[in-house]
């Protein structure tokens, strides 16, 4: 890069953690002289304004400066205009957008989103203004490529969509990020998008399972697969994949979707200042206020906390979040086309995990074992509808072996063999 411009990203090293190596941050300023082969460089604090109060003046080694034109450093639209791609260069491109309230940017035909955590009712990276004006622009002609619109993860969905139209071939769209960073807001976004901003059937445009059916899909995927994390109060403990398809028309007939490597093991072992899953919290508040469910599935009194189940001891939750999760939930069930005995099945499904948390072992003998918890055990039953003397079985003996002589398992044993039937 040409040192005509005396604008640069400055490194320092910082060392947070002993034997860990150095993190780099970068601070971007202007050069204002040099003196013994450094340069006097005006840092800016922080971008708050123009007072020359908030600049600070280092003098660092030619090694540490980065050069960049000013027009690096005011906020691209699209990244692929930068001059100098170097990854400080584009972090403070981003940064810049963000704090003037711009939290997408296109890089090429990537979109980085970058998370507001705005938790009000209206999200402004899903402004539906946005999906209204790439509808009108694809019906006055125009291609996604040419629409020159504020970058947004909806332009993403309108080239998949233009594609398919055009190109008659199969799109993909892939959503990564860490966690926290928004991904599951981003896909919500996109399956609303396709099923709200492309041709509907004439039989089924008031279908509502089709045309909101995939938002409500994301919120009983939430419930089940999502968890409070040390980083995230909503962590994806899953892996998705959608499928949104068309016929030959370009008319939305359906979606599909598939889950992958479920962190079953947070039903029986949650880390500590984590949560277990949202769902279980959520059944649990959401029969402290009917009574009918409360008795289906089990449970002592409308005070019963989390925490008398031995899965969701030393976890953390919020009251407020799983009432509200609950009635969302409940909603979404309903529009999906559960009906109330098929919403009690899961539930019942959902609180047998939880009594079978509590199934307990005692002692005979020494050689033998049995369960200390007949009413858990009648609980399940009662839950599944099952004949429970099999799962008694499971527990308390080894596998059967070519003699019929049975032998029991030791206690560690029986719990082991407990939470593996829980997950």
């Amino acid at each position: 890069m040409s040192s005509e411009t005396n604008f640069v990203m400055v490194s320092f090293s910082s060392q947070r953690i002993p034997g860990v190596p150095p993190t780099q941050k970068y601070s971007w300023g202007e050069i204002i002289g040099e003196v013994d082969g450094k340069y006097n460089i005006k840092i800016k604090k922080e971008e708050t304004g123009s007072d020359e109060n908030d600049h600070i003046l280092e003098s660092v080694s030619p090694d540490q400066v980065i050069f960049v034109s000013e027009n690096d450093l005011s906020g691209f639209a699209d990244l692929k205009y930068v001059s100098n791609p170097h990854e400080s260069v584009l972090l403070q491109n981003l940064r810049h957008r963000f704090q003037h309230g711009q939290y997408n940017t296109l890089l090429g035909t990537i979109v980085i989103s970058v998370n507001p955590n705005i938790r009000t009712e209206h999200n402004p990276l899903y402004d539906e203004t946005v999906m209204s004006e790439m509808i009108q622009k694809r019906n006055e002609g125009e291609r996604a490529a040419k629409q020159n619109l504020t970058p947004h993860p909806y332009q993403i969905a309108e080239n998949a969509y233009q594609s398919l139209c055009w190109n008659k071939t199969n799109q993909s769209i892939v959503v990564l990020g860490d966690s926290g960073s928004g991904k599951s807001e981003i896909i919500r976004s996109l399956l609303d998008f396709f099923c709200r901003a492309s041709i509907l059937p004439p039989d089924h445009r008031d279908d509502q399972r089709l045309f909101y059916g995939p938002n409500h899909v994301c919120t009983v995927f939430e419930s089940f697969g999502n968890a409070k994390t040390e980083f995230n109060d909503n962590a994806t403990r899953m892996a998705k994949w959608f499928q949104v398809k068309y016929n030959d028309m370009q008319e939305c007939i359906g979606t599909t979707a598939q889950i992958f490597l479920l962190e079953k093991a947070r039903v029986t072992s949650t880390p500590t200042n984590e949560s277990n899953f949202h769902i279980f919290y959520q059944t649990l508040i959401g029969c402290r206020e009917n009574e009918d469910l409360r008795n289906k599935m089990k449970i002592p009194d409308n005070q019963t906390p989390p925490n008398f189940f031995d899965y969701l001891k030393n976890t953390s939750f919020s009251i407020d979040q799983s009432k509200f999760g609950f009635s969302k939930l409940v909603h979404a069930l309903e529009v999906l086309g559960f009906s109330v005995q098929e919403r009690n099945k899961i539930f019942s499904t959902v609180m047998s995990v939880l009594w079978i948390g509590n199934v307990q072992f005692s002692r005979k003998n020494d050689n033998e074992i049995f369960i200390s918890t007949p009413v858990v055990l009648g609980n399940i039953k009662d839950l599944l509808e099952i004949d429970v003397s099999s799962l008694e079985s499971i527990l308390i003996f080894k596998p059967a072996n070519e003699t019929p002589e049975k032998h029991y398992n030791s206690i560690t044993e029986a719990q082991t063999i407990r939470d593996l039937v829980a997950q």
